[in-house]
């Protein structure tokens, strides 16, 4: 079973001084699992020698992966160096920066040796100076305080002549002596917290023979395995030579002979450079034959593909503005259809409207959203007559009209993103009615006849 990825290792990395020479190793009792995965890990020994760069670098297991317990154990580093043995203890987050963790930025740093406080010769044995002691064990007379010598002493604790005193004498305990543990205060207590110096622990715990046992098994299994990354010479690989001998080089060629059926292929092929006889026609005859036909989306005069849009309004009726003596587009009562340069087109009107005072109107083709005049029925032109269409002429009851179809032929200046918009135009003093409801509905047709035989006289 492969080691689940939730398991995260780090790469611990150590970078000694140089001629440092050793080997590094962590170890780890501690057994972890992961519930979620049904996998248990552990106890981990690790061992990395230093190269020849006085560099160590080995992946370990982190001791927090996440949704292993327990978490934040720790391993017992040793580094057993040329430059001395040093045994601590250390955490290896898997929050390491990047997956990398320095061994100098977890370590302990050693304390520094003792101060030593040094005094100079011609301070020794002076006034205000170091005393020293003569041979005697005594301070010389010349370094005794005045007075500090020469009375006279009767006895000394009682006793007189060459007095020697013992610990009894001053009531003191002798130099080599014992206490009993109630006469040394707390020292029960704090005998009472700890274990016998002969004790064992519970099977929670591998005992250093059993673990250093399982160390020398996988150390000796791993002695005979190779590295997962290793190479191996073509004659460590059982019949590798002999199977080699029996294959072309990855770089190599054939001739027609070698592979089998080319040469008959190839026989019934012609040459990339040949011509072929007078049952086919060449290049240049097929293009002269071409030239003389049409496109297949080609048109007749009076034969073209009649268009029609027709288009009937009721969305209401409409009071003629106030132009101010100007023309006004009417969107409302428009219709467009999708027509090119050359293009015969026409419109074709039914409509009612009450005239008012002044009230003029006229067809246009209309564009820029609805903003120009291209051109108008009565002129022909992007500039209205005054008084507008004959045929919309706002008194019929003086005057009868008959209306003709506005129609030209298609020019540039007519279309608008591929169409011709007609449009009603007004020009009035804010009185007169325009009708397109459902009562008094308009209808408007658009045709396009395509490109005619035409002329306008």
């Amino acid at each position: 079973m492969t080691t689940p990825d939730s398991l995260k290792y780090v790469a611990l990395r150590a970078q000694f001084p140089s001629g440092v020479t050793g080997k590094i190793t962590l170890t780890s009792r501690q057994r972890i699992q992961s519930p979620g995965d049904n996998y248990f890990a552990g106890p981990f020994h690790y061992t990395v020698e230093l190269d020849e760069l006085c560099y160590a670098e080995v992946s370990v297991v982190a001791t927090d992966s996440p949704g292993w317990t327990p978490s934040g154990w720790t391993y017992r580093v040793k580094e057993a160096l040329s430059s001395g043995v040093r045994t601590y203890d250390i955490a290896v987050p898997n929050a390491a920066p990047g997956g990398v963790l320095w061994l100098p930025d977890v370590s302990p740093v050693d304390e520094a040796p003792g101060v030593v406080t040094y005094v100079l010769a011609e301070n020794v044995a002076v006034p205000g100076g170091l005393a020293t002691l003569g041979e005697d064990g005594l301070l010389s007379e010349d370094q005794r305080p005045a007075g500090s010598g020469g009375g006279a002493v009767d006895s000394v604790n009682g006793e007189t002549g060459v007095v020697v005193l013992d610990a009894a004498d001053v009531g003191a305990a002798p130099t080599s002596h014992t206490h009993s543990i109630a006469n040394v205060t707390g020292l029960q207590g704090a005998l009472d917290g700890k274990a016998a110096s002969a004790h064992t622990h519970d099977d929670r715990y591998y005992t250093e023979v059993e673990l250093d046992i399982a160390f020398d098994e996988v150390d000796t299994l791993l002695a005979g395995k190779a590295n997962t990354s290793h190479t191996h010479a073509i004659a460590d690989t059982t019949g590798l030579q002999a199977a080699l001998d029996g294959k072309a080089a990855s770089s190599h060629t054939h001739s027609i002979a070698n592979v089998t059926g080319l040469q008959t292929t190839l026989d019934g092929k012609s040459d990339t450079s040949h011509n072929h006889d007078t049952r086919y026609y060449t290049e240049t005859e097929t293009d002269t034959l071409l030239a003389g036909k049409s496109n297949t989306g080609h048109t007749h005069p009076g034969g073209s593909t009649l268009t029609v849009v027709q288009k009937l309004i009721e969305t209401g009726n409409t009071v003629a503005p106030s132009t101010g003596g100007g023309w006004n587009i009417l969107p409302q009562y428009s219709v467009s259809i999708p027509a090119a340069v050359g293009d015969y087109v026409e419109l074709l009107f039914e409509l009612m409207a009450q005239p008012g005072t002044s009230m003029f109107l006229d067809w246009a083709v209309v564009k820029s959203s609805d903003t120009v005049i291209a051109r108008a029925n009565s002129s022909n032109s992007a500039t209205p007559k005054t008084e507008g269409s004959q045929s919309l002429y706002s008194t019929p009851s003086t005057f009868r009209t008959a209306p003709n179809p506005f129609a030209f032929v298609v020019e540039a200046g007519d279309l608008d993103g591929g169409n011709v918009k007609f449009a009603l135009i007004v020009k009035a003093s804010g009185t007169g009615t325009i009708y397109g409801d459902t009562t008094y509905n308009m209808e408007l047709i658009a045709k396009n006849y395509g490109a005619i035989s035409y002329t306008r006289l």
